[in-house]
């Protein structure tokens, strides 16, 4: 069957470090691409026999593990069991395309790849490529059993993107010994013989780091592993230490021991009977101290247990986050209102000049999306933050204990008013970006109906001088009557004249202008025809091509 675990898979980007740790049955890599993952095939007469699990390829070679266990040719790796970490090791030493490895993790591409090789398998059902990531999704962050008697170690730590690099790094060539080691994308864990637990955890922006030491542990081993934790890439946001006992009868010793004041301290009962003590101050070593009792539950339950109170004090740490941001911007947010507020009086008074009070209101509004660009994701992550801390502490149980303050109470007391005073400045941007809307839509609406009073008055003046050029074109024709008979009756004339001279002996100038006036006339006719028609045929191309 396909590993456990993943599959390894060699894309484009090439094969990352991350993925040469997992402890898998038997695999194969396939250089080549995620589209080319249609022609792997399962041999399954190498995996009924027992002998390894082959994922061959139909266009370039089929290899048999027994013979060949480390043989690479043709574009696919056939890796028997025994010699997967060796071949996949000497692969990333002597490969100069594995030298500079992505930073980029297992994604959804590897969990479509794993459903279509799914495929080959004996089911009775197509998977969907989602279904292995859902799966294990809901398998991560689990956590190591927590003994009777141990002490934990744990460090969230924000990583910046560009930090994301140096972290794989670290995790993988800087790590101490352990004698089982699983690596996925966003999680890892390891352990050793002598009880040492690690635990990593990616998260959006930060990460989870883990160890659990027995009682026993001597101090010498302990400290390679937590030099290692404390040199991890990217900065602290809390640190813990707690102390893990069987019971309360040593109590005041183990307080003094871990330095734990009881001035300020917090006791209090959480689920099966666990009693908790810390001052939640940080110590000299950049450690907070927690003091919990065992408990009547087995180790498996007392580790979830103690999930829960770490991730309560984790999102806790994570959520006040937001709060110095609101105070940084708060000033300035507060002088976004004043100025808008006195902008509303100005466009209500229409004293200035519209196009200046429309500048203004942009220059309002970009400071504005700056603030909210700076804010948002911070801002986001705090409610987000605030709520999980709210499940973490409704999920523990928490029973007071008379004389102590609780960590309902502890918790509450800041994390509460922090949250509520980063929702209310979430709130007052979205209402100051409302009321620009507002402001800049009274605005718009003057201006456009200015435009249209604009518009009205030149269509009116328009119009008066549409009628006015009526009025002179009517005078004009009127006039142009008069003048039309006049030249009618000179013509009338000329040729009277000319038929006179003709008949009756006149001058032989009447008789010339007499000839020449009718076909003048026509001549005239005749070319006014002709320039109205080419005027009209030009109008004509020109609105069509208009």
């Amino acid at each position: 069957m396909i590993s456990k675990n993943f599959a390894f898979y060699l894309s484009k980007r090439g094969l990352h470090r991350l993925h040469l740790m997992q402890n898998v049955d038997a695999i194969a890599v396939v250089n080549n691409h995620l589209g080319d993952s249609p022609n792997l095939i399962l041999d399954p007469f190498q995996a009924i026999n027992g002998a390894a699990e082959i994922f061959g390829h139909k266009r370039k070679c089929s290899l048999d593990a027994t013979q060949h266990p480390t043989a690479v040719g043709g574009g696919c790796v056939a890796i028997a069991p025994r010699h997967l970490g060796k071949l996949l090791f000497d692969l990333l030493a002597t490969e100069p395309k594995f030298r500079s490895i992505s930073a980029a993790m297992l994604d959804i591409q590897v969990y479509g790849l794993l459903s279509k090789l799914c495929e080959a398998l004996p089911m009775s059902f197509t998977e969907h490529p989602l279904r292995r990531w859902a799966v294990d999704e809901m398998r991560l962050r689990r956590f190591a059993p927590v003994s009777l008697h141990c002490e934990i170690y744990q460090v969230v730590r924000l990583i910046e993107p560009e930090e994301r690099n140096s972290e794989d790094r670290w995790l993988l060539n800087a790590r101490p010994d352990f004698d089982d080691w699983t690596l996925a994308a966003r999680h890892g864990s390891g352990h050793t013989n002598a009880g040492i637990h690690f635990l990593w955890e990616r998260h959006t922006e930060a990460s989870t780091l883990t160890l659990i030491f027995p009682n026993e542990a001597p101090e010498n081993v302990r400290h390679n592993y937590i030099q290692w934790l404390e040199n991890w890439p990217g900065g602290v946001v809390r640190a813990t230490q707690i102390r893990v006992v069987p019971d309360a009868t040593n109590v005041d010793a183990d307080l003094f021991a871990l330095g734990i004041s009881t001035d300020e301290m917090v006791c209090c009962d959480i689920n099966a009977a666990i009693r908790l003590w810390s001052d939640f101050s940080i110590h000299d070593d950049g450690y907070g101290r927690l003091l919990i009792t065992a408990g009547d539950v087995g180790d498996g339950e007392r580790g979830r247990i103690v999930q829960r109170v770490q991730e309560l004090g984790n999102y806790r740490n994570l959520a006040l986050l937001g709060f110095p941001v609101v105070q940084h911007y708060g000033p300035q947010l507060d002088q976004l209102e004043h100025r808008l507020s006195d902008h509303a009086r100005r466009v209500a008074s229409a004293d200035d000049d519209d196009d200046i009070l429309l500048n203004v209101l942009a220059d309002i509004s970009s400071e504005l999306e700056l603030i909210r660009s700076a804010t948002g994701f911070r801002l986001s992550a705090t409610a987000a933050y605030a709520e999980v801390a709210a499940d973490r502490l409704a999920a523990l149980d928490i029973r007071p204990i008379l004389n102590f303050q609780s960590l309902t109470d502890f918790t509450e007391r800041r994390l509460v008013p922090a949250s509520r005073t980063c929702s209310v400045f979430r709130q007052r941007l979205n209402d100051l970006a409302n009321r620009i809307s507002n402001v800049m839509h009274t605005l718009d609406v003057r201006i456009d109906s200015r435009i249209k009073a604009q518009n009205l008055g030149l269509m009116r003046s328009m119009e008066r001088s549409t009628q006015l050029q009526l009025r002179l074109q009517t005078l004009v024709e009127g006039l142009s009557v008069i003048a039309a008979a006049y030249y009618l009756v000179g013509i009338i004339a000329y040729m009277t004249k000319g038929g006179a001279a003709a008949f009756k002996g006149g001058t032989a100038t009447d008789m010339i202008i007499g000839a020449v006036t009718v076909p003048v006339v026509l001549l005239i006719y005749l070319f006014v025809s002709r320039l109205r028609h080419k005027v009209l045929k030009e109008t004509g191309d020109e609105n069509t091509r208009v």
